[in-house]
């Protein structure tokens, strides 16, 4: 579940539940896989930490959807550098 402050207050409010981000997530995979549909393979690449853990959300249900070949990457970026 997904909880956010509202400014100036103590209460939460909810933007989306579990089950909500879930049914994005794989609406989200089939417009990837219909837009890729005659590829070979698609690269999703997430940044690490929580983008690599949502690429890899992405990249399951495209798996669990699609026979092209899915490769997952992950990459880091210095954030002093930038």
């Amino acid at each position: 579940m997904k909880v956010t402050k509202k400014k100036n207050t103590s209460k939460r409010m909810l933007i989306m539940d579990s089950k909500r981000i879930n049914d994005c997530s794989l609406r989200i995979a089939y417009q990837i896989f219909e837009s890729n549909i005659n590829e070979k393979e698609i690269i999703i690449i997430g940044i690490k930490k929580n983008g690599y853990t949502y690429a890899k959300k992405i990249s399951e249900y495209l798996k669990s959807i699609s026979k092209i070949q899915i490769n997952l990457i992950s990459i880091e970026f210095n954030k002093k550098i930038l």
